[in-house]
């Protein structure tokens, strides 16, 4: 073998192969229908006949799927072949499944539906062996439907099964969270029964409904499925119980020089105060009309009171009117109703960017103004925001938003007002939880998820009453300065000042017994260090956090 080799290297073989002539390639057709067999033959080989498929003969049979180019090569021995034979194409005429579509996917027993069949260039047949695009038709009961396009003689394979459902959706069964409620109360409709849709016949939809009736009546709902519709539920009446009696109120208030507001609770009585367990300013006779935002500090106009029973029933309401005179050196009247503000963040969606958010005006709030330090856009603003985030407070992983009120008096002595809060990406233990809060709560960590944070509680249930004067003359008529329709709970600390900003009383603990005497940095000659009547400025804060600044009046 060795010596073989070193031959081989010193005495190369010369190449003495005479390359064959190319076969010469026929067929049985050239243009078929998809899976029809073709036979090829190669002429003019004294060798192997190699084929482009890979098959080795004189004479192949193919059964292409689709348009194929076939060729050849004579090989005479192995490394002397032909150059390639002369293509030979077999068109296949056979064309593609045509898509079905059918005008519902669940219909009503006897209902008609309409299939439609597309992209066929030939002629459409179904399987019932009528022909069109199109097949409409009534079913009774659930059916399959497929088509094929026949074109150039040619069938294509069956299309996608398309089903179309026929089913009878069920009556559902509705139930009701109360039968019988106050007007304004709530009440939880629910459904069962249905797996379509539920339609009700007030114009609602879902399954489970809260719904506010403002008179009695019924409920009544129908399960739709597809285009099919259920006979009509037995009705679920709701009983809403009328509004009692009218308050006892005073009916017309008027401002107290210096001020130019009014308290609307100076309508309440001392009898009407211990009968009902709230009571709600709207600027409306109705339950939904706006309420009113600061109900201590009010201007000219009509102002609707309403009380309400420890059972939540609210009594028809009483129109109180309210005239404001002119005084001479008048306290302004945002000094005695200051702007306030606060904001509340309704949901974040980090991975979405999106936070929506709610701002909570008080005092003689007008106008408020959303900005955000990432550079985000504001796609809603007003009292609902709804902010999407910018790349840098995805980066950050947080967000800055001020919410602020412009000065009501320009260069007067009040102010405007603002509020902060900060969001920041959810930690990755948060994902698919939901928090309850009752305090707007900034989210840390970095990991994008969801987390919701259900509403504060609203300014309606929030809302004290403060007076804007006392007369402590021991007459047994407003001899207290006193703060109600605040929760048990709360603890207030009040702290008041004389018109030259000394401090003349302080409570840290303010049970509502006030009386008009000093406890803090004065002498008068009167034994029980009586103040003197006049105006004065207080500040009181809660414990919840809020804090009111305004003036009263001492009058004995």
């Amino acid at each position: 073998m060795v010596t073989h080799h070193v031959l081989a290297i010193s005495q190369p073989v010369a190449d003495t192969c005479q390359h064959p002539e190319p076969p010469v390639i026929t067929g049985s057709a050239k243009f078929i229908c998809r899976n029809e067999p073709v036979i090829l033959t190669a002429t003019g080989c004294a060798g192997t006949v190699v084929w482009s498929n890979g098959e080795a003969g004189f004479s192949i049979q193919v059964k292409p799927q689709q348009t194929t180019n076939y060729t050849a090569i004579c090989r005479a021995r192995p490394g002397c072949i032909s150059c390639f034979a002369d293509v030979w194409k077999v068109t296949v005429n056979t064309p593609d499944a045509p898509p079905v579509a059918s005008s519902a996917n669940v219909v009503c027993p006897g209902s008609s539906v309409t299939l439609t069949a597309t992209n066929c260039a030939g002629t459409v047949r179904w399987a019932d062996q009528t022909t069109g695009p199109v097949w409409i038709g009534k079913l009774v009961e659930t059916a399959t439907f497929q088509a094929t396009c026949e074109q150039n003689n040619c069938l294509s394979n069956p299309s996608r099964p398309v089903s179309v459902q026929v089913a009878t959706p069920t009556v559902p069964v509705l139930s009701a969270s109360n039968r019988e409620i106050c007007r304004g109360q709530v009440v939880q409709l629910s459904a069962s029964g249905c797996v379509g849709t539920v339609r009700w016949t007030d114009g609602g939809k879902g399954a489970l409904r809260t719904v506010t009736p403002e008179q009695t009546g019924s409920y009544r709902a129908v399960c739709e499925l597809g285009s099919c519709r259920s006979d009509s539920s037995e009705p679920v009446s709701i009983r809403v119980r009328t509004m009692g009696t009218q308050l006892t109120l005073k009916t017309s208030l008027s401002n107290g020089c210096p001020f130019q507001t009014v308290d609307l609770s100076k309508a309440l009585t001392e009898t009407t105060l211990v009968e009902y367990t709230s009571y709600h300013f709207r600027t409306g006779p109705a339950l939904t009309s706006p309420t009113v935002q600061s109900p201590g500090a009010v201007g000219s106009g009509t102002y609707f009171i309403f009380g309400r029973t420890a059972d939540g029933c609210y009594t028809t309401p009483v129109a109180v009117t309210v005239n404001i005179s002119n005084c001479p050196n008048a306290i302004p009247a945002c000094l005695s109703n200051p702007p306030t503000l606060a904001l509340r963040v309704d949901s974040l969606d980090w991975t979405k960017g999106v936070v929506r958010m709610t701002a909570l005006p008080g005092g003689s709030t007008q106008v408020i103004n959303w900005q955000s330090d990432g550079g985000g856009l504001f796609t809603n603003t007003g009292l609902i925001a709804r902010y999407l985030l910018s790349e840098t407070d995805l980066q950050r992983g947080k967000a800055q938003f001020t919410l602020s009120a412009p000065d009501p008096d320009g260069d007067g002595p009040c102010r405007g007002a603002s509020v902060q809060q900060t969001v920041m990406a959810p930690p990755l233990e948060l994902i698919g939880l939901t928090k309850k809060s009752k305090e707007p709560t900034s989210l840390t960590g970095k990991e994008p998820t969801q987390f919701t944070l259900h509403s504060l509680e609203s300014e309606q249930e929030r809302s004290l009453f403060i007076p804007e004067g006392f007369s402590p003359n021991g007459d047994g008529i407003n001899d207290r300065f006193v703060i109600t329709l605040l929760p048990a709970s709360i603890t207030i600390q009040l702290e008041v000042f004389n018109r030259w900003g000394h401090l003349v009383y302080q409570n840290t603990n303010y049970q509502n017994d006030w009386d008009g005497t000093a406890n803090q940095g004065i002498g008068v000659a009167a034994t029980k260090n009586e103040l003197p009547d006049g105006t004065y400025y207080y500040q009181i804060r809660l414990s919840d956090g809020r804090e009111y600044v305004r003036f009263l009046t001492l009058a004995r």
